[in-house]
């Protein structure tokens, strides 16, 4: 009800200012679909909003008309403490110098990712968002964990650093890993490359599928990583669930 009166003033005032563009900051999910139909967004700039966000748990909506700018959605503030962090891994993580400069990678999925540049060391920070979120999504401390296991594995993986599950420090769970420069390819056909280093590419991804496939679960300390049994029954059973959980309509 409180989040139904929020936004309802927030739609009156902009149809009392005549405003052209909204911005809407939530949590992301059943939320931001909620405040998208209150404003009055059509479907169709749902599904563009949608898609060029890819599923960013911090949702910033922006929009004139059917028109979206994903470089006006990365630049708006990023809501993270940046003397909380720089405080923290002072004293946390070894060798850690300031000054220290923060930028939001502009793509990526689900945990807002951000650059901390330092002038010795490039870092990658990647949080939990803040908010209500559902049960079991999001997982930082599992992405952290099966990535500090790969560690010296045939799978490349970036060093990570630490992980910080106090929530205090900038208001949700995050980790520290290395910042590895690298070719980042947004469509997969890539294009911009030759059909001899399409080739590569991809031949590179298949022996790294391999290379997973290869490890060691029990060497590596990830036994107990998830529960035995039908894989797919809990997944189908785990996502049918979150759906329900977020739907904004019922569909027979």
């Amino acid at each position: 009800a409180e989040f139904a009166a929020r936004v309802e003033a927030a739609r009156a005032f902009a149809v009392q200012t005549d405003a052209r563009r909204v911005l809407v900051v939530s949590s992301g999910g059943v939320i931001g679909q909620m405040t998208s139909v209150a404003l009055g967004a059509q479907k169709r700039q749902m599904m563009q909003l949608n898609l060029q966000v890819k599923n960013t748990a911090m949702t910033r909506f922006m929009f004139s008309g059917p028109s979206f700018s994903l470089h006006e959605f990365n630049a708006t503030p990023h809501f993270m403490t940046e003397a909380a962090v720089a405080s923290y891994l002072k004293e946390h993580l070894p060798g850690f110098e300031g000054p220290m400069a923060v930028t939001k990678f502009q793509t990526g999925q689900s945990n807002p990712t951000f650059m901390l540049k330092t002038p010795a060391h490039n870092y990658v920070l990647r949080r939990k968002p803040p908010g209500v979120l559902l049960k079991s999504a999001h997982a930082v401390d599992r992405e952290y964990r099966v990535q500090k296991a790969l560690e010296g594995s045939e799978v490349p993986v970036s060093k990570m650093h630490l992980l910080c599950e106090d929530d205090a420090v900038i208001g949700s769970m995050f980790y520290i890993m290395d910042h590895v420069p690298g070719r980042n390819f947004y469509d997969p056909s890539m294009p911009e490359l030759s059909k001899a280093d399409r080739g590569g590419v991809i031949d590179d991804m298949n022996r790294v599928l391999a290379a997973l496939h290869e490890v060691d679960i029990d060497a590596v300390g990830l036994s107990d990583y998830g529960p035995e049994g039908n894989y797919f029954e809990r997944q189908v059973g785990r996502w049918s669930k979150q759906y329900r959980a977020s739907e904004t309509q019922k569909i027979p």
